[in-house]
């Protein structure tokens, strides 16, 4: 236990140095602005002004240029598409962070506008560079932003030693050269362009503290790697589908692994004719002491039938449209909490849920059933979901125009037989959609029973009338709810199935039974747990 909790140690170590510093700036910047516009640093300005030159010369066009091209409106409409970048491969908090830097924007505006400092003299007087109030410099605001950017993605993407420190000086390099140009091109005194990098210094060292991306980057903190060693070994099952990075994915993995002291991971892809049986089986027989699966929900699925019953934790990444799992767990849905989880967080037991139709039997951790929804699922056209991701589920949706119910009886462990006609039968071990929707408010994955939905509309009013009470979360009419075992429907006609999201063919027989507490997930120790309110 001592050796899974060290890296958790270190981070704490790397949070409270990124502190001190943050807390460092914030003095170095509040008293430099205090000497620049109160006390006065006009003989350090004038004795540092550039000399005169040409705005027309080779040198003044080629610095003007520079000038433009590190624009502040340039730099952080960058810094936005690299925080779009890192939200579509999951590195969500960090995401957070690089959107949050751009608020320094109205912070300089304000500042610049209470100091109201006057520009010196300048052959550039006419550039688009010159034409705001000048301390703090705007440009080396963001430039200075933009260099914490470029050293903290290269940390996220757990680049070799040489790389990240290459990344360090070419983001050090970049302040020097803009800072050169602006002292060249007399924009600014020597004061306005140190305030400008002392604000952005502060303003990137305190978005790191606040948001809470220390961990991501603890290289920072200079400790190393540790030398010690433990016998634990993952297995990491990815669809390639799913991971849209895989080689920054598999440098984050192997750094996090190699961080706790683990051996190298045993690799696993899985394949279009199998999302992840056969995967799951050499995990079993490499008798690894934790599966780590990075997919969507089938792919979640198929690991979840596999390792039931089999004494191996399942460590969520989320890498698909819906990680419904993922969502009713509490599980991160940020990819480097998510890896730090499975190696460091809490295995909770839950239940999962054998199915049976005519096409043979399945294991469920989320949600099966029949009916408008399994059509749903069947008619969703795939390239169309990696579009438009959730949104291709509404667009098959809208394309069901006919809801004719289907008759079925319902058997729940030893009670009376029922007879439903139904548009939807759902069968959940836990209830909630994206969106916050709670479809089956009763299900909880940890009590041993699974929740029947049983949706009976008679017509275009009561089924308005379902639509609202299930985004709400108020009763209506049609819609009923069940509790049991071991649950058997059986239908007048051949019925559209799904299993966890997944079209699974039709059936007139489908048959579920609670596996109580078969399958243990990673989860944060300290972190959420939605089924317990």
């Amino acid at each position: 236990m001592t050796r899974i909790l060290k890296p958790l140690g270190r981070f704490d170590l790397a949070s409270l140095a990124q502190g001190r510093f943050f807390m460092t700036f914030i003095f170095l910047f509040t008293g430099w602005t205090l000497l620049s516009t109160v006390w006065g640093l006009e003989d350090l300005d004038e004795l540092t002004l550039a000399p005169w030159i040409n705005a027309r010369s080779f040198a003044g066009q080629i610095a003007e240029a520079f000038a433009l091209l590190t624009h502040p409106a340039l730099v952080f409409a960058f810094i936005l598409a690299m925080a779009l970048w890192t939200l579509r491969r999951r590195i969500r908090r960090l995401a957070g962070a690089l959107g949050a830097v751009a608020f320094v924007i109205p912070i300089t505006a304000g500042i610049q506008f209470i100091t109201n400092q006057p520009r010196p003299a300048s052959p550039f007087e006419d550039s688009l560079t010159y034409q705001i109030s000048a301390y703090p410099s705007a440009h080396m605001v963001a430039v200075s932003v933009l260099a914490w950017v470029l050293a903290t993605l290269g940390h996220a993407q757990r680049l070799t030693t040489s790389s990240a420190l290459r990344s360090r000086l070419i983001a050090t390099l970049l302040i020097l050269m803009v800072l050169g140009d602006q002292w060249i091109m007399r924009t600014q005194t020597t004061s306005q362009l140190i305030g400008g990098v002392l604000l952005g210094i502060t303003w990137a060292s305190g978005v790191l503290v606040v948001t809470g991306v220390g961990p991501i980057l603890q290289g920072w903190a200079g400790l190393g790697l540790p030398v010690e060693q433990s016998d634990k070994r993952a297995a990491v099952i990815y669809n390639p589908t799913k991971v849209l990075d895989f080689a920054l994915f598999r440098r984050r993995v192997e750094y996090e692994l190699q961080a706790a002291g683990w051996k190298p991971p045993l690799w696993l892809e899985t394949e279009r004719e199998d999302p992840g049986g056969k995967m799951s089986q050499q995990a079993i027989d490499a008798n690894v002491d934790v599966v780590i699966v990075a997919g969507g929900d089938g792919t979640v699925r198929m690991v979840c039938q596999e390792l039931a019953n089999q004494g191996i934790p399942v460590a969520l990444i989320p890498a698909g449209t819906g990680n419904l799992l993922a969502r009713n767990l509490g599980a991160s849905l940020d990819e480097s909490e998510a890896i730090r989880t499975a190696l460091a967080g809490e295995a909770v037991p839950i239940d999962l849920i054998s199915c049976t139709t005519e096409a043979g039997n399945s294991v469920c951790a989320v949600m099966c059933g029949l009916g408008f929804d399994a059509k749903i699922m069947g008619n969703t056209n795939p390239e169309l979901k990696k579009t438009i991701k959730a949104v291709a589920y509404v667009v098959a949706a809208a394309q069901q125009f006919s809801l004719t119910p289907f008759e079925c009886t319902l058997t729940i462990d030893d009670q009376p037989i029922q007879h439903h006609s139904s548009i939807m039968t759902l069968i959940g071990n836990v209830g909630r959609l994206m969106g916050g929707i709670n479809l089956i408010p009763s299900a909880v994955p940890t009590d041993g029973k699974i929740d029947a939905m049983i949706a009976s509309p008679t017509g275009a009013r009561e089924l308005a009338s379902i639509a609202r009470g299930i985004v709400l979360g108020t009763d209506a009419k049609s819609l009923s709810y069940q509790q049991g075992q071991v649950i058997e429907i059986r239908a007048d006609q051949p019925v559209a199935c799904q299993l966890d999201g997944d079209y699974a063919g039709e059936s007139t027989f489908f048959r579920a039974e609670i596996m109580p507490q078969a399958l243990s997930i990673m989860l944060d120790a300290g972190g959420p747990r939605p089924w317990q309110n």
